[in-house]
């Protein structure tokens, strides 16, 4: 980037090189232009002397005056331009640099040390007439200076007193010289009053400076305490990011616990899945509870394991919700106190805001403040120039009177003169180290700007830090609930088998009383048939049968003794086959309400239950093989 400076090309600067450059123009024009007064009192002060003068050594010693005087302005000129300068210049690649548009600064006001060789003809701040009779300055006001094409300082003076002039204005050389109006009579008390007037300015200014160099004292003292407050919120920033750090570890250990959980949950869902399955295998085998009898019993150990590791897992689950709540409880602790933080650490933002807010309206206060009182004093300064004036005007009828005074009235000058020159050095010092200070303030307000913002954009990333903690403890909250919800299912499964177990344990009972009935009915009945045997065997000859029959009183005579045999015979088979035939259905009624029971409670694997029922089915073989016995027996019968 091209800086602005002598000899810079506008078709190679930037549109704000442009403006910056447009800005050192008139920088130049407005310290030509304060300074203006003290040109044109500088010329009418060597026009003055210059026609005073006698000789050629005195017309000389006039032009050195002069020419120091002039010195003096450019000095203090090119020094106010310097520093405005590399200010601005330093603002404009800050500005470059972060990409904003660059501003052109307030009007400068130029602050001059007040010349004894000014205070006697003209003002500071005006360019208008002093006085209706004065003859030193131009009766009509003065235009502000011609400029020239030079961005840089004014000029430098050893090109000459001619030369160093060219770009001010000088009085016309057709005013009339001084002294034209005179008075009869001189007050020496006047003059003598003045000089202590003159005095106690002095005193005033220096008192002045003083004052100023309090407030710079306090403002560097005020800046310091924004910096130490800067300072105590970045390590109230740094102790809130290690509290965050804190936190994401122990979410971190909960998001371990959250695994964990997840994975017990996994074992659960695969156990619970298991179950399932084993249930709607039970179910399609139960049409073969014969046959599955192992199978079950090895089912229900499996289940009495489940059960028992589910109530393992179930105590787990409690250690491990309350270990979680426990931490739980220290997290909202912590999040509390980082709340509480965060509210202290706003306070003290505002509180920051409202002492910087206070201290600029100071600051501004104290400006205009020192605005009026130089207003003031160069008010009460024109006046005495101009009692000055006309006090010389008085003086000067009165050469002869005064020669007696003027030892002492030089000697008391001279001290003042003395003491004005130490304070114009001292008052340029003090200006110098002012400046100084003001640059370095800027310099210090723009590095505790950056450090605030660091400071808020580490804020806002704490901000964001501390939500996604919220975020993932909320969801971490919601996996929680949903896991207490599962266990509240998984116990429910749980007291539905334990209520389902009790069915069937109770439902094994029946049916094993009915078995024992069953077992009685089967004995009574095995005795009937034993005894059904023996008599069918008994039969072997028509002898051994009873004689009696009920048709013998009406048909003795037409029916044979053979027939009447064969006739018991066959109603005595015919009973016995009915007789068999109807306990044969009863069993296979009870046999059937067994294999009911057994399809739709495939847990009843209790072995006394499985014993009866494998005795039920052997008591059924026996009797189907009594019935076949006695249907071949009958048949035989019947054919021979």
């Amino acid at each position: 980037m091209s800086m602005p400076g002598r000899g810079s090309s506008s078709t190679t600067v930037t549109q704000h090189e442009e403006a910056f450059n447009k800005w050192l123009i008139d920088l130049k024009v407005e310290i030509e232009y304060q300074l203006f007064p003290y040109v044109t009192c500088s010329k009418t002060i060597l026009e003055r002397s210059l026609q005073e003068a006698t000789n050629d050594r005195e017309k000389e010693q006039v032009e050195a005056d002069h020419k120091a005087r002039f010195r003096e302005l450019v000095r203090v000129a090119a020094a106010h331009f310097g520093l405005a300068k590399e200010k601005e210049k330093w603002r404009f690649q800050k500005c470059q640099m972060d990409g904003v548009e660059w501003s052109r600064p307030p009007t400068i006001t130029v602050i001059c040390p007040r010349p004894s060789w000014y205070t006697d003809t003209s003002d500071i701040n005006t360019t208008s007439v002093l006085s209706s009779d004065s003859d030193i300055l131009p009766s009509e006001s003065h235009s502000p200076p011609d400029q020239n094409n030079d961005h840089d300082a004014p000029q430098s003076t050893d090109q000459g007193d001619e030369e160093a002039s060219d770009g001010f204005t000088l009085v016309s050389e057709g005013e009339s010289d001084a002294g034209s109006s005179r008075s009869d009579g001189i007050d020496l008390d006047a003059v003598m009053s003045y000089f202590d007037e003159a005095d106690s300015r002095l005193d005033i200014r220096e008192l002045d400076l003083q004052n100023r160099e309090e407030q710079v004292v306090m403002r560097d003292s005020s800046i310091d305490a924004k910096d130490a407050e800067l300072a105590r919120k970045e390590e109230a920033v740094l102790l809130r990011e290690l509290e965050v750090d804190r936190r994401e570890q122990e979410l971190g250990r909960l998001h371990s616990w959250q695994q964990q959980l997840g994975e017990l949950e996994q074992q659960l869902i695969e156990q619970r899945e298991d179950i399932q399955a084993k249930a709607e295998q039970q179910e399609s085998e139960q049409q073969k509870l014969e046959a599955k009898e192992a199978e079950i019993l090895e089912r229900g150990a499996v289940l009495e394991a489940k059960e028992a590791q589910l109530e393992q897992i179930q105590m787990n689950l409690k250690r491990r919700e309350a270990g979680i709540l426990d931490r739980e409880k220290g997290v909202r602790v912590r999040e509390e106190s980082v709340v509480s933080k965060e509210v202290d650490l706003g306070r003290t933002e505002e509180t920051l805001h409202r002492m910087a807010e206070e201290f600029r309206k100071k600051e501004e206060d104290v400006l205009l403040e020192h605005a009026r009182l130089n207003d003031a004093f160069h008010d009460r300064e024109v006046k005495v120039s101009r009692e000055i004036e006309r006090t010389k005007q008085m003086m000067e009828h009165h050469k002869v009177e005064l020669d007696k005074r003027q030892k002492m009235l030089e000697g008391r000058g001279e001290a003042l003169d003395i003491k004005g020159r130490d304070l114009q050095a001292r008052q340029r010092l003090m200006e110098r180290e002012h400046a100084q200070a003001r640059f370095g303030q800027h310099c210090r307000e723009y590095a505790l700007q950056g450090r605030d913002e660091g400071v808020q954009k580490r804020e806002k990333a704490v901000y964001q830090r501390e939500e996604l903690v919220q975020r993932e403890e909320d969801a971490a909250t919601k996996r929680n609930q949903w896991l207490e919800s599962e266990e509240t299912k998984l116990h429910q499964f749980q007291a539905k088998i334990q209520h389902e177990a009790a069915e069937l344990e109770e439902r094994s009972r029946l049916v094993e009383s009915r078995l024992t009935m069953l077992g009685q009915k089967e004995l009574a009945f095995a005795r009937s048939c034993k005894r059904s045997v023996k008599q069918l065997r008994s039969f072997g000859s028509l002898s051994n049968l009873p004689s009696y029959s009920p048709r013998d009183t009406e048909e003795d005579d037409c029916v044979s003794d053979g027939e009447i045999a064969n006739e018991r015979a066959l109603s005595f088979r015919k009973s016995t086959a009915v007789r068999t035939r109807v306990f044969l259905s009863h069993i296979n009624d009870e046999h059937n309400g067994l294999e009911q029971i057994a399809i739709l409670h495939p847990s009843s694997s209790s072995p006394r239950f499985m014993d009866g029922a494998n005795r039920f089915t052997i008591n059924a073989e026996t009797f189907n093989m009594v019935g076949h016995s006695l249907h071949h027996l009958q048949r035989a019968r019947s054919e021979g």
